[in-house]
């Protein structure tokens, strides 16, 4: 973070956009954080999937239920065609990575 930017500073002086920028990006990096979590406990549940699958004898794919998991979550008549967009495509790599682990 640039050394004159901080949270008050970008409430009160809005026009400067390196600060704005900076505040943004950390934003993000909290986020993305977060989503990293998510997605290692994603991955272990995939692995524990494989397992059962390679195990089971049961097809790695199930296309109907991956675009039905998928469909439930961009429904949601809050979001907007862009943020639908954003997340199926989100969601579609993450679909494939998990296949590619159960491979």
């Amino acid at each position: 973070m640039h050394r004159n930017c901080n949270i008050m500073q970008i409430q009160l002086q809005a026009k400067n956009p390196i600060c704005m920028l900076d505040n943004l990006r950390n934003k993000i990096d909290k986020i993305d954080k977060k989503l990293t979590e998510l997605l290692i406990k994603r991955h272990g549940l995939v692995k524990k999937i494989a397992y059962l699958k390679h195990k089971n004898d049961i097809p790695i794919e199930d296309k109907k239920r991956e675009k039905s998991s998928i469909n439930t979550l961009v429904s949601s008549p809050d979001l907007t065609l862009s943020e639908r967009r954003y997340i199926k495509n989100i969601l579609s790599s993450i679909h494939d990575a998990s296949k590619n682990i159960q491979k």
